[in-house]
């Protein structure tokens, strides 16, 4: 025991500040509990004032805590427990039952037999009444009493006496009234034979020595007496009901104080599970909002990134074509003009070398028209100085020409789009056409650019072997991979629908809504038309939307 106002080592002195501290601080102080030799009165407050019920605070503090690990720590065995108490007190309930349906028997049976008696005693007034009415008058319709006693009264002392054979103190009144009765009746008989032989004297003689007045009195007794007795087997089965009534309101409060005390135990359990959840809950939504966020930030920097790198690979692309057109094409001209001045001067001095230069001639004519198609590979003129529908016309007819393939266009001159879009839309029928040439086996190609009001579609159908769309991407499908980078860092969509024998269908949706540039600048847009801020909100703003399906192998 420490020293009265301190505190041991360790401990916080200073006062908790809510139920659950102080009850922590009630179970871990120095404060003298119930077995401690000193009195609570002395163990000072956080206030200086004494607690006098503070031990049976920190008691019933630590028997709620250790009820609360018990019954929420083992669920399963709190319930176990609360049902054999519960059967118990079910138990005693049905044997109280039985023994208050029992005790009511056996009540109404005293009641019966209390009956019978008052009739006995009834009958043997009545049939002394109609014997005295008889020697009196001589008259027979007085007999009709004491007939009726000598036929019924035999009966119900038998009765009463089969009743009470584990009864010796009633069986042994019930014996002194079966005497008392016999004797009373046979005194009458007597009385009444004498009176019909016309011996009055002699009936008067029997009348005067009360013998039959002392038999009433003994019934009279011996009644009373057995009365007192069911009496008092009736007081002592009221106790007995009293008891029962009272064991089974005990059972009852004590099963509705076990439900209450498990209603609460398990709705703070269930409450404490509940705000877990709900704490879960929350938390999960806040990880999941953040990364949504998280997910749509590092989306929107792909999708710059992509148009960034497209841009750059773009203008790459058109910096080495132009390279090529100016340095390499003037290399080229000027060795075709030495090529023809040398031809010239060897006409007369070497005319055997004249066939050489020729195949030169020819040689260099074929570097150049390589070079035209590399510098157009690389940069479409066509696109910058005719368009998107002509430079798509000249690419299916020199597919058709290359592959022998038959393409049937239907182009809508209405279509004008931005550069970007229009180099993303002549790349995606590029790539197209190069699939169906060495995957497709088709025997023909439709390619199809109409202008819708809000975007512009472009569709390319083939009647190839197809592919199945549920088997899902695999390596290398790197083409049709790009196609779609292309159209979503546009806001676009693009749309693959294949099945194996049916060929393939792609749709690819341009909106008018130019992309906003990379530094952050606002892009203009048509008069009317919002600009689209994302890739799902572009989807939305569309005709038809729907996912990119799965991209075939190699593809």
């Amino acid at each position: 025991m420490t020293a009265k106002g301190t505190t041991r080592p360790g401990r916080r002195a200073a006062p908790p500040t809510d139920d659950a501290q102080l009850r922590d601080a009630w179970i871990d102080s120095d404060l003298p509990t119930s077995t401690d030799p000193v009195g609570l009165d002395d163990a000072p407050a956080a206030t200086g004032e004494p607690h006098p019920w503070l031990g049976l605070r920190q008691a019933s503090a630590r028997a709620w805590d250790a009820a609360r690990r018990w019954m929420g720590g083992s669920p399963m065995l709190g319930a176990f427990v609360c049902a054999v108490v519960s059967l118990l007190v079910l138990g005693v309930s049905e044997v109280g039952y039985r023994q208050l349906k029992d005790g009511f028997a056996n009540y109404e049976a005293s009641h019966r037999e209390e009956n019978d008696l008052r009739l006995l005693m009834s009958m043997m007034i009545d049939a002394e009444a109609g014997q005295r009415g008889y020697l009196y008058t001589g008259d027979e319709h007085y007999l009709r009493s004491y007939e009726e006693a000598v036929a019924r009264v035999p009966g119900m002392i038998t009765k009463l006496r089969d009743r009470y054979l584990q009864d010796p103190r009633a069986l042994a009144l019930i014996t002194a009234i079966s005497r008392a009765t016999h004797a009373k009746l046979t005194e009458m008989d007597i009385t009444i034979r004498l009176r019909r032989d016309g011996l009055l004297d002699a009936t008067r003689a029997v009348v005067a020595s009360n013998l039959g007045m002392a038999k009433m009195e003994t019934i009279r007794v011996a009644v009373r007496d057995l009365s007192i007795l069911q009496a008092e087997a009736r007081r002592v089965q009221r106790d007995s009901w009293m008891r029962l009534v009272l064991w089974v309101r005990l059972g009852v409060a004590v099963t509705a104080a076990l439900s209450l005390v498990t209603f609460f135990f398990y709705a703070s359990h269930y409450g404490r599970m509940a705000q877990r959840k709900a704490a879960q809950a929350r938390y999960m939504a806040t990880q999941r909002q953040q990364l949504e966020g998280e997910v749509q930030r590092r989306t929107a920097e792909l999708t710059d990134l992509a148009v960034h790198l497209q841009r750059a690979r773009e203008d790459e692309r058109a910096s080495l074509a132009r390279e090529l057109h100016d340095e390499l094409g003037a290399l080229l001209t000027t060795a075709k003009m030495d090529l023809t001045a040398l031809r010239m001067e060897l006409r007369n001095s070497a005319p055997q070398a004249l066939p050489r230069i020729a195949q030169l001639t020819e040689t260099l004519h074929e570097v150049i028209t390589l070079k035209r198609r590399i510098i157009e590979d690389l940069s479409p003129s066509m696109l910058k100085h005719l368009g998107l529908v002509p430079t798509l016309q000249q690419l299916a007819d020199d597919f058709a020409e290359r592959s022998g393939l038959e393409v049937i266009t239907r182009l809508d001159d209405r279509v004008a789009p931005d550069p970007q879009t229009s180099i993303a839309l002549y790349r995606t029928v590029q790539e197209a056409l190069t699939n169906v040439e060495k995957y497709a086996q088709a025997r023909r190609v439709h390619i199809e650019l109409e202008a819708r009001p809000a975007d512009t579609l472009l569709r390319i159908r083939d009647d190839g072997i197809g592919f199945d769309a549920a088997q899902a991407i695999r390596a290398g499908a790197h083409g049709l991979v790009g196609m779609r980078h292309r159209a979503t860092a546009l806001r676009g969509e693009l749309r693959v629908h294949s099945r194996p024998g049916r060929g393939t269908l792609i749709e690819v949706v341009m909106p008018w809504v130019p992309p906003a540039p990379l530094d952050g600048a606002a892009a203009p847009h048509p008069a009317g038309v919002a600009p689209v801020a994302t890739a799902q909100a572009a989807r939305t703003a569309l005709a038809e939307p729907g996912p990119v399906p799965p991209l075939p192998a190699g593809r």
